[in-house]
Formats: C-alpha cells, sequence, structure tokens
C-alpha cells in the first residue's frame, strides 16, 4: 500500500534525514521501474558548495528542455540545485545521465509553507537538456481533465515502512486508483476535534489496499 505521498507532481522524494527539507516522503510496496520508462523523471539534488556536496532532496518532472516541475517546499534561499535527467540507479554514473545547474526557482507566488495547495515551483535550466529517448518532457493533462482511473506514481522515496528512511537503487513505480474529493472524505474517520481534513482541487486522492493518501498533485502519470 502507498503509505505517504507528496508528487507533483510531481512527487517529492528526499534523500534521508540529515537533508534540510525535513520531510520523509516514501514510496512503499512499489516495484523496480525499468531503465528509460519514465524519461520525464529527474533527480534534484541540493548543496552548499564546497561545503556540503550535492544530494538528491526531490523529485522532478521535465516540462522542457529549460524547464523543469517540482514542489515548492524543495526550494531553499541558501544553497544551489542542480537537475539530473536520465537517472534509473539514484546514486550510480549513468551514461545516459545530463547534470544542469538551474538558473532560476519560480515558486508559486501564493505558497506560504506546507504542501497543499500552492506547493508547486518551476525550475528554469542555466543550459538546456537535449531531449532523446531517455530524457523527455512529461505528457500534461487537458485543462480541467477529470482525473479517474489509476494513477502511476514514481520516485526515489523511502521504501521504508518506519521511521528511518532507506532509499532504493533505483527508480521506482506504483500503481494506485484515483478517487474523487467527495469519495475520499467519505473514507476519511472524523478527526480528533470532529473535523475532517481538507482538500483542494490542486489534491488527488488515493486508495490502496484499504489505506487513503491525499497527495499533491505534482509528479503523476495518469491512465
Amino acid at each position: 500500500m502507498l503509505i505517504q505521498c507528496l508528487l507533483a507532481a510531481v512527487l517529492v522524494f528526499q534523500a534521508s534525514l540529515a537533508t534540510p527539507f525535513g520531510l520523509q516522503p516514501r514510496i512503499t510496496d512499489g516495484q523496480d521501474a525499468e531503465p528509460g520508462e519514465f524519461p520525464h523523471q529527474v533527480s534534484i539534488r541540493w548543496g552548499v558548495p564546497p561545503i556540503f556536496k550535492y544530494n538528491h532532496v526531490c523529485g522532478g518532472s521535465i516540462l522542457n528542455e529549460r524547464y523543469v516541475l517540482t514542489a515548492a517546499h524543495c526550494i531553499l534561499r541558501i544553497g544551489k540545485l542542480k537537475v539530473v535527467a536520465g537517472k534509473h540507479y539514484l546514486t550510480r554514473e549513468e551514461s545516459t545521465q545530463q547534470e544542469v545547474d538551474v538558473e532560476k526557482a519560480i515558486v508559486h507566488e501564493n505558497f506560504k509553507g506546507g504542501i497543499a495547495p500552492f506547493d508547486i515551483a518551476v525550475l528554469k535550466l542555466k543550459t538546456p537538456l537535449v531531449l532523446n529517448e531517455r530524457v523527455s518532457a512529461v505528457k500534461l493533462p487537458e485543462q480541467d481533465q477529470v482525473r479517474s482511473g489509476d494513477a502511476v506514481v514514481t520516485g526515489w522515496g523511502s521504501i521504508s515502512k518506519g521511521l528511518r528512511p532507506m532509499l532504493p537503487a533505483v527508480l521506482q513505480k506504483a500503481t494506485v486508483p484515483l478517487l474523487d474529493n467527495k469519495s475520499c472524505l467519505a473514507k476519511f474517520p472524523e478527526g480528533i476535534i470532529g473535523k475532517k481534513p481538507e482538500l483542494f482541487d490542486t489534491q488527488i486522492c488515493t486508495d490502496s489496499a484499504g489505506e487513503v493518501a491525499a497527495c499533491s498533485v505534482r509528479k503523476i502519470k495518469a491512465f
């Protein structure tokens, strides 16, 4: 079952407890993706050279050769960001990978923190990616398209169900059924203060093995 998700988009994936974000996104009960199966997927690396080397902190989706979609909470005022495209193995050097510095991060003007409802950002790259069969743009939905059926969630998020994160060696994928917001809220029990969680139009809700998860719409490939 999918215990926790955050995507975008794009979903967001964090490297370890030592990273500056304090989040522990996961893909649990997923499976290894095939090399090149999701060519829009990128690894976003954060660092403060030469003090801190670049490490994977988030995932993102390629919009075109100059722009990448990710989550706003991945953007810090300190340090630098890189985008690594064409990856399958998280830490292994690959002949298919392309590494590009981020020139500018554009965060949604209404984002105040947290993961909803404006947790979205676009990264402008210093140099364009070379698009090919292993590095290509994500297919975006039509405006106001009804979200139904199944979705495939991808990323290098923790595969551990415990508190200590454990990152996978290769890109993970998980297929989850989508729920409309009304059906989703009906599955949530009343909170401790008698109030159910709020869902926004910028979120999706998934139902997997009896567990419900509300996710920011960032990295989703819908079928």
